[in-house]
């Protein structure tokens, strides 16, 4: 019996909890790349929350390998990039 090794990463969107009914528009444009990220690279499970009263929006994928997870990290830091108020906490 082998054992799998599952890596997961977290990726939340550091939005001021005011800020993220105006702010919605980016939100999904960035759920949306995240998704297609998910798909492209063929990621084992792609969660995109959008944030409610408890947590900000963040982002959650997870594979077996880690090389590709580094690879969407750095794909959507970039794209996150450029939505200038935002920045990332993983």
């Amino acid at each position: 019996m082998a054992i799998e090794t599952l890596h997961r990463l977290i990726i939340t969107f550091d939005i001021k909890k005011e800020d993220i009914h105006g702010e919605i528009d980016a939100i999904d444009k960035i759920g949306s790349f995240v998704f297609d990220i998910s798909e492209r690279l063929r990621l084992d499970d792609c969660f995109v929350n959008y944030g409610g009263a408890a947590h900000l929006p963040y982002c959650m994928l997870e594979h077996s390998e880690r090389a590709c997870l580094e690879k969407a990290e750095c794909e959507i830091q970039a794209y996150i990039g450029h939505f200038i108020r935002h920045k990332t906490e993983i």
